[in-house]
């Protein structure tokens, strides 16, 4: 890959984790996926939102490719 190409590559890659964290309640989630496996309703508890909210910022975050994430 060209030397252009590559910061091609990894502005896109930057802008997209960036997109995906860009709100406060999805890094939440991040930081408490970290912690281990739990359920969608036990995540939910701990960040004080509810179940389907939860649900939407996952899909978020798969949608910017974090699918490992959530």
């Amino acid at each position: 890959m060209d030397p252009r190409a590559l910061k091609n590559h990894l502005d896109e890659q930057v802008a997209r984790i960036g997109g995906a964290v860009a709100s406060p309640k999805r890094l939440e989630l991040i930081e408490l996926l970290a912690q281990g496996e739990k359920s969608v309703e036990h995540r939910a508890r701990e960040a004080s939102i509810d179940v389907k909210l939860a649900s939407a910022l996952w899909v978020t975050l798969r949608e910017h490719g974090l699918e490992a994430a959530a």
